[in-house]
């Protein structure tokens, strides 16, 4: 499905194409030219590939191969099978959503005399035999197959499709589930439709169902939702999106911010330098396995072969530029009062010590020059772009691992947060999210009510569960480092102000008659050693308090009280959200409404986030 694994993978350019319309006997009765039917189906599909192969050939540093064209059709007898067959015949990929079982499913097929000579039943056989993936919406053996089941195959039809054909001539609904009852969804929710009239077989239309001016054609259509986020063709090389689809990292070491934090958090256990780069993707892949560990295996291989690489390396990605931001962002207030002290011992230290007085001030040099190193990487690597990027990709791909399983790829949602105030190169990582989707496709399953438990203990444990075990973790963390720092800070500059007292009452140099006094009252203090009392209390006055604004600086860039207020309100959210899904009906709409829920929650705070982590640049004070 993806690119090699040097680099994160390049999306296909794929499209989905839903299909809905009338039944063989209204067809025959209405007397369709079936023959004129399927030259004009095809020649749909024919405009469909030529637009997203235009898009390919445009822009092959973005994507993997040639367009990958699907056809989302549950085969009933009629347009169902008629478009099925043509787009197997053009190439498509075929996949099946079906109400219930195939052998109940096919038992209410309609009596109608074909056109050719194979009936409904048999090219539904042939058919569904062709289809990559079959997703049963009920695969309990007793399933009822009713209007609601119909209307059901219907909406997951629309949720898997980027643009619809329907064979419809116009007639209003006859009940739930029919072909004018989805078109009047496929509208509600803004699905592209092409309708072809079975009276007027020859001739179709385009409803662009949006105000975009770019959509008004089936070509352009398509050629907006393929065309990546590139201004300059020319440039494509620079534009964010391909910087990410060419990232071939090395290993290296960073996580100085977080050994920091945790250090002052008392988090003993965790006090190591992390490794990043390849290691990250390793990790993250790790991570993956356990989140799927125990699960059904035709489960985890379908979600894994479909989102493991794509989720691993934003994962990964977003952890490293994380750490490099964090360790670049964290440096000045870590380095700086160290650099104060060299500057100290090299012009405070007797000329006999002149030695150490130089090396003292090449340490000193090589730590401002270390700082100013550091942030000029991370403004020209832009460490803190990417950090944002590739987390939020990350999240939305999150997301999507549980969503998807239970038949929710959110296709007609654009990534929440691409407004006009938003950063122009993040418009890239909903793009991809997108890109991703359409590759998706049907997920394979049967949903039976023992796959619906697990998959809501999966939803329930292990990312419900995972992320507010995640959240707690930080907003104990963060609660210590924000305390433990706010009175070092107030510690440090209390006792510079006691020193700076001291200075003035006793080691001023208008206190000369104090000190005498106070030699006087303590004989055993010699001359050198007052000497070196006064050094010292200079040395500190200078000292403590640019080490406690050096301290403050952390806190104020880490912000950690708002972290911990973050992380303690997505517990509030998802806590019970957890409880509302375990207590949830193992009902695949009842389920996808609250695991849609869920993600809902988690994607407002990572715009939150993003908001609030863009207010926090790298900086050299």
């Amino acid at each position: 499905m993806f690119g090699h694994k040097g680099s994160p993978p390049k999306p296909y350019p794929a499209i989905r194409v839903g299909v809905v319309g009338h039944r063989l006997a209204a067809l025959v009765d209405g007397g369709t030219d079936i023959g004129v039917l399927r030259r004009s189906v095809n020649a749909i599909l024919a405009e469909i590939h030529v637009a997203a192969q235009t898009v390919a050939d445009k822009y092959p540093a973005v994507f993997a191969g040639p367009p990958r064209l699907r056809i989302i059709s549950p085969l009933a007898e009629g347009t169902d099978q008629i478009v099925a067959d043509e787009a197997l015949r053009a190439g498509y990929l075929l996949h099946v959503p079906l109400p219930c079982l195939p052998v109940i499913y096919t038992a209410a097929f309609q009596k109608a005399k074909p056109p050719t000579g194979e009936d409904s039943r048999a090219a539904f056989t042939r058919l569904f035999a062709q289809a990559e993936s079959v997703q049963v919406l009920d695969g309990a053996p007793d399933a009822v197959l009713d209007d609601a089941a119909y209307a059901a195959v219907g909406r997951s039809v629309l949720r898997h499709s980027d643009v619809l054909v329907a064979v419809w001539d116009g007639a209003p609904a006859a009940g739930p589930g029919g072909t004018a009852d989805v078109i009047a969804q496929a509208r509600l929710w803004g699905v592209p439709i092409v309708r072809i009239d079975p009276r007027h077989p020859a001739d179709w239309t385009f409803e662009a169902n949006t105000e975009s001016r770019e959509r008004r054609t089936l070509s352009g259509l398509i050629h907006d939702l393929l065309w990546p986020p590139i201004v300059d063709p020319a440039a494509a090389n620079r534009s964010p999106l391909v910087k990410y689809l060419t990232l071939h990292p090395k290993y290296n070491w960073g996580g100085r911010f977080v050994l920091l934090t945790r250090f002052v958090a008392g988090d003993w256990s965790h006090l190591r330098m992390i490794t990043l780069g390849k290691a990250s993707i390793q990790r993250a892949h790790q991570e993956w396995d356990a989140l799927w560990k125990d699960i059904d295996p035709a489960l985890a291989h379908a979600v894994g072969h479909a989102l493991e690489e794509p989720y691993v390396w934003a994962e990964g990605l977003g952890n490293d530029y994380g750490n490099l931001h964090r360790d670049t962002s964290a440096a000045p207030y870590v380095l700086a009062p160290l650099a104060v002290l060299m500057a100290l011992i090299a012009h405070w230290i007797p000329p006999l010590k002149s030695g150490t007085s130089i090396t003292a001030g090449v340490i000193e040099l090589v730590i401002l020059i270390e700082i100013v190193v550091l942030y000029v990487a991370a403004v020209f690597r832009h460490y803190h772009d990417q950090w944002i990027d590739y987390r939020s990709l990350a999240e939305e791909l999150r997301q999507l691992a549980f969503l998807w399983p239970l038949g929710r790829p959110l296709p007609l949602v654009e990534l929440v947060g691409e407004t006009e105030g938003e950063a122009p190169q993040f418009v890239w990582v909903g793009w991809y999210v997108r890109a991703i989707v359409r590759d998706l496709g049907l997920c394979p399953a049967v949903w039976t009510p023992e796959r619906l438990q697990e998959l809501r203990q999966v939803l329930v444990n292990r990312f419900i569960g995972d992320q507010i075990a995640y959240h707690r973790r930080t907003t104990a963390r963060f609660e210590r480092v924000s305390e433990r720092l706010h009175i070092a800070t107030l510690g440090l500059f209390a006792s510079a102000l006691v020193i700076a007292v001291l200075h003035v009452t006793i080691f001023g140099e208008g206190s000369v008659m104090r000190i005498m006094t106070y030699r006087e009252r303590l004989p055993f203090i010699t001359e050198q050693w007052w000497t070196r009392l006064i050094l010292l209390g200079a040395v500190l006055a200078i000292f403590l308090p640019a080490l406690g604004a050096a301290v403050h600086g952390f806190l104020s860039q880490g912000d950690f009280s708002n972290l911990a207020h973050r992380s303690q309100r997505m517990c509030d959210h998802l806590t019970p959200l957890a409880k509302e899904v375990e207590h949830t009906p193992p009902q695949i709409e009842r389920l996808g409404i609250v695991a849609e829920k869920a993600a809902g929650v988690m994607r407002d705070e990572v715009v939150y986030w993003r908001v609030f982590v863009r207010l926090k640049p790298p900086a050299l004070v």
